[in-house]
C-alpha cells in the first residue's frame, strides 16, 4: 500500500493525468511512427494500468464527464492512525498514514504508487511494441 505525506494526493491526480495525456503527445508528435501513432488509442485499450490511469485523469480533471468510465478506476484513501501508550511513563504517541488505492468497478485495488509504476512500465512497453523509442 502506497503511504503518502497529506497533500499528496494532487502529486497522484497529476500524475495519472499526465500519464493518460502521453497518448496526445504521441498522437501529435510528427516524429512518431505512423505504427504507434495513428492507433494509440486503440494500444492504450491493451493495459489494465493505462485504462486506470485515463479513468483517474478524467474522474480529476473534468467536472463532469461525457462518456462513461473504461473500468470505473477512482482513488481511495485511507488514513491510518497508530497510538500507543507507555505504561511506565505515561506517555502515548500518534502516528497519522495516508495510503491511497486505485479501485476499479468490479472490486478490484491495486496500490496507487505499483499502478504508477506499472502504468510507466507499460508506456514503454507499448511505445517500444509500436514502432517508438524511449
Amino acid at each position: 500500500m502506497a503511504v503518502m505525506a497529506f497533500g499528496a494526493r494532487s502529486l497522484l491526480y497529476a500524475f495519472f493525468q499526465n500519464c493518460w495525456h502521453l497518448k496526445d503527445w504521441i498522437k501529435n508528435d510528427a516524429a512518431a511512427p505512423s505504427t504507434l501513432a495513428d492507433h494509440i488509442e486503440d494500444h492504450c485499450k491493451q493495459y489494465r494500468s493505462l485504462l486506470l490511469s485515463a479513468d483517474v485523469a478524467k474522474g480529476t480533471k473534468h467536472l463532469t464527464l461525457n462518456r462513461p468510465p473504461r473500468l470505473g478506476g477512482k482513488v481511495v484513501a485511507k488514513i491510518m492512525v497508530g497510538l500507543t501508550d507507555s505504561f511506565a511513563t505515561g506517555e502515548s504517541t500518534s502516528q497519522v498514514r495516508y495510503a491511497y488505492e486505485i479501485a476499479d468497478d468490479a472490486g478490484n485495488s491495486s496500490d496507487a504508487l505499483a499502478l504508477a509504476r506499472q502504468a510507466v512500465s507499460d508506456w514503454e512497453t507499448l511505445i517500444r511494441t509500436n514502432g517508438g523509442t524511449v
